[in-house]
């Protein structure tokens, strides 16, 4: 099951992305995925010394991107770099994100908008809201 208790999609690419919050989902599902999977995965860490051994059995290739000091939920780096990548002609095709709430919007915004993804293609999840705290903050 992906965040929100609705599950991903069986397909035949994929675009993902995560921050801290999702990488361990994100993780889980480069690690489950067939191993004919392709497509491409961002995650957002804090530095380089916060990148994880995921043992990715998929044709999936994944990017690290640090923000180097700026305070986590405060930039755009992520949601730029998923917005940035062009979905294939043909195939099947899904869209993962799991990160803080003003990310996931941009990227749930932009999949509707500019592609004119639907629900069924694509999941953007808000784990996390920046300046809240406690349970299911957000």
């Amino acid at each position: 099951m992906g965040p929100v208790g609705r599950p991903v999609r069986q397909a035949e690419w994929y675009v993902m992305g995560a921050d801290e919050t999702g990488l361990p989902a994100l993780a889980r599902l480069l690690e489950t995925l067939p191993a004919e999977t392709k497509g491409i995965a961002f995650v957002e860490i804090a530095n380089d010394g916060e990148r994880q051994t995921i043992d990715n059995a998929t044709g999936i290739e994944l990017h690290w991107l640090t923000r180097d000091g700026v305070p986590a939920g405060e930039d755009r780096l992520l949601a730029e770099a998923v917005r940035s990548v062009a979905w294939p002609q043909g195939g099947s095709a899904f869209g993962w994100f799991a990160a803080e709430a003003a990310a996931a919007k941009i990227v749930r915004e932009y999949w509707r908008d500019t592609p004119g993804l639907g629900r069924d293609q694509t999941l953007a999840a808000a784990y996390w809201r920046r300046g809240s705290a406690g349970l299911m903050a957000g």
